[in-house]
């Protein structure tokens, strides 16, 4: 689980909790584990130097963990001298619900004191806000939250990104491309929600990181979809496109070597949801240049909802969509905006319905072990509906952390990693997993069942998976699949420069050195 950062405060007249945030207008939404036990009561900006930030304050009715919260050391002295200059020094902006306490704006500026004096300590510099505009403390009856969507001028050196082919040469997906830093599925909107694209506004929503898949391996590279989408102008983003596609792209990470030629496959949303109603317009246009660069799209996606106008066009390129079956509970943002793994499975029979080449994407959170209860109910429901579909794709879990292993497939991490002989009566995922090189616990062994289905990895049940010494490559029903041994280690393919060694000086030999070479002794 992504953690964000946060304080507990305790006050003379209750106990608080502050969340923080680098984009000053974003405001957080409260932590699930909070629902009925946390009362917001107001959002701060501050500046230092050139830097700005933002705090969302809540007052805690009880005690209790917050799960989702990294939480910093408390402080509860509050420095009476300085906080008084704080306002000014900082340019803090109070918005606050009516008779919220007093000490909640001292705590606010305590906070912020303390982050300030951190920075200015360790960068040995005076931070004061630049320009500043003054102090104002707004009290109101509701608190509705106010955002500038900002836009990146992200598309300005290139849209298509490397894919998958730098860690798993068998792979073919070489371009990529997303719409956005950050992924729409953090977003939590209220009744007051207003999108404004042409302003650039947005009311009514509140990020709440933790609403994110938890099993995503991008969580770590997302910022906030309200402040990291790329700057999108129809015109020249299909024109770029189109020569990118056409051979101009550059797919090799860190170098500027074009592709030279056209790109055959193009992979929608490599770290984030492409196929959301927010980012619609590019995605359409990326499907009208594919039409004209014969490009066909794999569409791996929670969110796309059945389009007559998505699907003409998912037609005319061949491409194929792939709804992931993962789990509603491990996925709270696309299950907020209505987006379940049944709701996904009827969109992909209904595309499919129409002549669109849909599969299901199946997450399989252990495939060491046989089938579970769930994968097969997905497995019978496939089978009802195989003339609607392409294929199954099967996503063997990788985890990159142990809790993650612990909550999806109850795995002990230590036991699965290790190198004990396999007895009869134990664990079978013990010595069942390996580490990559970054540190991923993957499945080295798969089960009988899995296996008898994927057979030779061309068929209707496929498999997308390597290990150490083998890859399995479905090829997103895009071409035949394949599996084959190999022997590479899992870590990224791509060579760094080695480093320059510093040539050590010289230097005279000390009176120990002397003795040690003349005599070969010891003192």
């Amino acid at each position: 689980m992504k953690k964000f950062p946060g304080r507990t405060y305790q006050g003379k007249q209750g106990a608080y909790l502050a969340l923080y945030n680098f984009h000053p207008d974003i405001w957080m939404a409260c932590p699930d584990s909070l629902e009925g036990r946390a009362e917001r009561l107001g959002h701060a900006t501050y500046k230092y130097g050139g830097y700005s930030g933002g705090i969302d304050f809540f007052r805690l009715n009880e005690k209790s963990k917050i799960p989702e919260i990294r939480l910093q050391q408390p402080s509860i002295k509050l420095n009476k001298r300085w906080i008084k200059e704080v306002d000014k020094r900082q340019d803090v902006q109070y918005i606050i619900i009516n008779n919220t306490p007093s000490e909640v704006l001292d705590i606010a500026r305590e906070d912020i004191r303390m982050f300030v004096r951190k920075a200015e300590k360790k960068r040995k510099k005076s931070f004061p806000a630049k320009n500043p505009i003054g102090t104002r403390i707004n009290r109101c009856s509701v608190l509705i939250p106010q955002t500038e969507i900002k836009e990146i001028n992200r598309y300005k050196d290139m849209i298509t990104t490397p894919g998958k082919p730098e860690f798993t040469p068998q792979c073919d997906n070489y371009a990529n491309i997303d719409y956005s830093k950050g992924c729409v599925t953090s977003l939590v909107f209220t009744e007051q929600v207003v999108w404004d694209w042409e302003r650039k506004i947005a009311k009514g929503i509140f990020v709440a990181p933790w609403h994110e898949c938890f099993y995503c391996y991008a969580i770590p590279n997302h910022k906030s979809f309200l402040k990291n989408n790329y700057e999108y102008e129809e015109k020249s983003f299909g024109q770029q496109l189109k020569e990118e596609l056409l051979g101009k792209a550059q797919l090799i990470t860190g170098s500027t070597k074009e592709f030279g030629r056209r790109v055959e496959k193009l992979r929608f949303g490599k770290r984030t949801e492409a196929g959301s109603l927010l980012t619609r317009p590019q995605f359409i246009k990326t499907l009208e240049i594919c039409v004209e660069t014969e490009t066909k799209g794999v569409i791996p996606t929670k969110f796309l909802e059945y389009n007559p106008e998505v699907a003409d066009l998912l037609r005319r390129t061949d491409s194929v969509v792939l709804y992931d079956r993962g789990w509603n509970e491990f996925q709270k943002g696309a299950v907020s905006f209505g987006c379940t793994t049944e709701w996904a499975r009827e969109q992909a029979v209904k595309y499919g319905e129409t002549g669109v080449k849909t599969a299901i994407y199946l997450q399989i959170a252990n495939p060491v072990i046989e089938p579970t209860k769930r994968d097969q109910e997905i497995i019978r429901f496939i089978e009802k509906y195989k003339k609607n579909l392409v294929g199954v794709q099967f996503l063997p879990m990788r985890y990159n952390s142990k809790e993650l292993a612990k909550k999806i497939a109850g795995i002990n991490w230590n036991d699965a990693k290790s190198d004990k002989i396999l007895l009869s009566n134990q664990d079978p995922n013990i010595g069942a997993w390996e580490l990559t090189g970054r540190n991923e616990l993957i499945p080295k062994k798969l089960h009988p069942f899995w296996l008898g289905l994927i057979a030779n990895n061309n068929g209707f049940y496929r498999m997308c998976h390597h290990t150490n010494n083998y890859v399995w490559c479905g090829r997103c029903y895009i071409g035949r699949g394949l599996a084959v041994k190999h022997k590479r280690a899992l870590v990224n393919s791509i060579k760094k420069k080695p480093k320059k060694k510093k040539e050590k000086e010289e230097k005279p030999p000390t009176a120990t050195e002397k003795y040690q070479k003349t005599f070969g002794g010891h003192v």
